[in-house]
């Protein structure tokens, strides 16, 4: 085990995450100061959903874009950026909410101080106090130390040193909330890291959480005609008329070898419930939109599935014990998030050790916070 490692477990995680929220408390003045969230777009509306229950106010949306002035969301009203300079400048403390580079935030910083507002909070600020507006919930640093020896089994499985200290780096953001020491993500290769995952002209791609077709941009960007088949699979009622929008403007020698399913991967065949937001942010839960639910087994595991990706917001467990036979059986390369639960981080890669024998381990992170893991099983003939 690695003296980082070791030396992770000894810090005063709760001193270190009371820390770490001080300067958003501090901000809002323990809370008296009501929020302005700059940004009415899906990380915006994302953020708004997950301040529900906490001691702030939300009071306002202001946004760059005309066509949502006047508009309300949750509840909220959506103003210009003038209106909401002019209305809550001097008392509100406005939160930018979207992804943008340092730049551009910047840009964006000086342009609200110009009008006279007075508190401008950055996000990292909002994210080391809660995690979850980010939308992802990381669990208490009490639940991690009690899983020291699961965590100490993941470490070890890793084949090369960058996906040990990007795992440290998780963990770490984990028990104490260093967002600095979280990996630089790397969203454009997602799932199809070069020099890590080595795709095959025959691929038979299964694509678990399809969303609007966002993966299959990714693997057909650098595929084109090179591959085998797509398996595509999308709960989300919206998400996946956009997917099939995207399926069906592809070439005829493209498009016929990809299928679609609105459909839930699953432990087994029957139907599931999923609130639809007809974002990424849709999970399966108790109620909602009622949906099929299908498992890989059950459906194609006497096609020659070679790749499987899995990113369901929570759901991968079940999806995984629905591919036992697969994994046996053909062996795939397999990519899965283990980010959207907190004991993911070491679950699911254990879970993956048991059923894929004399296979590589990796770590990857993506996206521009650097709080999306994907965790790769690679089996060893596949070379890399």
């Amino acid at each position: 085990m690695s003296d980082s490692l070791e030396s992770l477990f000894r810090l005063d995680a709760e001193a270190r995450i009371r820390e770490a929220g001080s300067p958003f408390d501090a901000m809002v003045d323990g809370g008296s100061r009501p929020l302005v969230l700059f940004g009415a777009g899906q990380m915006g509306r994302a953020v708004h959903r997950a301040l529900r229950g906490k001691p702030v106010k939300v009071i306002a949306f202001a946004d760059n874009n005309p066509d949502w002035w006047g508009l309300s969301i949750g509840g909220v009203p959506v103003l210009s950026p003038i209106e909401a300079a002019e209305t809550h400048g001097r008392e509100a403390v406005f939160v930018i909410t979207f992804q943008a580079g340092a730049e551009v935030l910047q840009a964006q910083e000086d342009k609200l101080t110009g009008m006279g507002i007075q508190r401008i909070c950055p996000f990292p600020y909002l994210l080391r106090r809660w995690p979850e507006t980010c939308g992802w919930p990381p669990g208490a640093p009490a639940f991690y130390l009690e899983h020291r020896s699961e965590l100490e089994a993941v470490y070890r499985l890793f084949s090369d040193e960058a996906s040990r200290q990007q795992f440290l780096g998780h963990l770490r953001w984990r028990l104490i909330r260093d967002l600095e020491a979280l990996p630089e993500g790397s969203p454009r290769d997602q799932y199809f890291c070069p020099g890590l995952v080595p795709l095959r002209p025959d691929e038979c791609f299964v694509d678990g959480g399809a969303f609007d077709g966002d993966t299959l941009r990714s693997f057909l960007r650098d595929r084109g005609e090179a591959f085998g088949r797509v398996h595509a699979f999308e709960p989300d009622p919206a998400s996946h008329t956009a997917l099939r929008a995207f399926v069906a403007g592809l070439t005829p020698a493209i498009r016929s070898r990809i299928h679609t399913y609105g459909a839930a991967l699953a432990a087994r065949a029957g139907t599931v419930h999923i609130e639809a937001q007809g974002d990424h942010l849709s999970t399966l839960g108790e109620y909602g939109v009622p949906v099929p639910s299908l498992c890989v087994d059950g459906l194609l595991q006497d096609l020659p599935v070679s790749f499987i990706k899995l990113d369901l917001e929570g759901a991968e467990r079940g999806a995984l014990e629905g591919c036992r036979e697969t994994l046996r059986m053909h062996r795939p390369l397999v990519a899965v998030a283990v980010y959207h639960h907190p004991g993911d981080l070491f679950e699911l890669p254990l879970m993956l050790e048991g059923l894929c024998r004399n296979y590589r381990f990796h770590l990857r992170t993506h996206n521009r916070f650097g709080l999306d893991a994907v965790f790769y099983a690679i089996p060893e003939e596949r070379g890399g």
